[in-house]
């Protein structure tokens, strides 16, 4: 079966966004704030957003809540980085016109021979 242009333009789109959510994703992680005398959070507990803390933990639930809404930001940034990326790649992909690709003729219009379609 014959992938069409459209759908490699489609996927390489998706694929630099998914990219760019998985880099944001890890950078915005990297980011997170270093809590003092202890160092930066896991990933579980800011993934969770510190709902798992309690006793003593409970006080580093506002460091896990802003950890994680960097996270979050840094992943959206990525995806939407990645997906800008993706489409600026199909738009330069689709100006570049190889054999048989070009502008669709409208019916009714004259071929150079001057056939009519």
């Amino acid at each position: 079966m014959a992938v069409r242009n459209e759908d490699k333009e489609v996927t390489v789109t998706a694929l630099l966004a998914i990219l760019g959510i998985i880099a944001g994703g890890v950078i915005g992680f990297m980011q997170r704030p270093e809590i003092p005398w202890m160092g930066k959070l896991p990933l579980g507990t800011v993934i969770s957003g510190g709902s798992g803390l309690t006793g003593f933990n409970a006080a580093l639930k506002p460091f896990a809540a802003q950890s994680q809404e960097i996270l979050m930001i840094g992943t959206v940034i990525g995806g939407i980085v990645g997906l800008i990326l993706g489409l600026l790649m199909q738009n330069i992909m689709g100006t570049s016109q190889g054999p048989g690709v070009g502008p669709k003729k409208q019916e009714g219009s004259h071929d150079d021979d001057g056939s009519v379609y």
